[in-house]
Parts: structure tokens; C-alpha cells; sequence
């Protein structure tokens, strides 16, 4: 969550505001993303699941991939592993 807060705040102090880009929480958007990458469904059959407009979620997925949130979260999680281990 650190990383989205630096990466893709929240609140944005410029601009005109989306009011469909923060419509949810961004557990709820990483809550979905893992459901989609975990079980391997597509967008639009996961929508008809959930009964919800996933397009949302996948835009913002599209978004903080082009951000490199996911590559920052990994890279991130690997060294605190590696420090973890090398400790053991």
C-alpha cells in the first residue's frame, strides 16, 4: 500500500478529478487483481461472478503496470526474503 500511496496517490492535489478512477479502495482493486492473476479467469468472467463493472479494476491494473507498482512491490518483497533468510 506504501507504493501505491507514492506511486499513484489517492487524493491528487492537481487537475480535473476522475470521478470513476478512486470509486473504490485500492484493497478493493488489488482484492480483484488477485483474484484474476490467482484463478486465471478473464476480465469479463470474473464481471459476470462478482456482478460489477471490472473494466474499472482492469484499467487501473493497465495503469499501475505502466506505473511499475507490481515490479517495485516484487522487488521490494524479494530483498526483505533474502534479509529474512540470509539471517537464518
Amino acid at each position: 500500500m506504501s507504493i501505491l500511496n507514492n506511486v499513484d496517490p489517492y487524493i491528487k492535489s492537481k487537475g480535473r478529478p476522475n470521478k470513476y478512477e478512486n470509486k473504490y479502495e485500492y484493497s478493493f482493486y488489488l482484492n480483484h487483481i488477485y483474484n484474476i492473476t490467482r484463478t486465471g479467469l478473464s476480465w469479463t468472467s470474473l464481471s459476470e461472478l462478482v456482478n460489477i463493472n471490472l473494466d474499472l479494476v482492469r484499467k487501473k491494473y493497465n495503469k499501475w503496470i505502466l506505473l511499475g507498482v507490481f515490479e517495485k512491490a516484487y522487488n521490494i518483497g524479494s530483498k526483505a526474503l533474502l534479509k529474512q533468510y540470509k539471517r537464518k
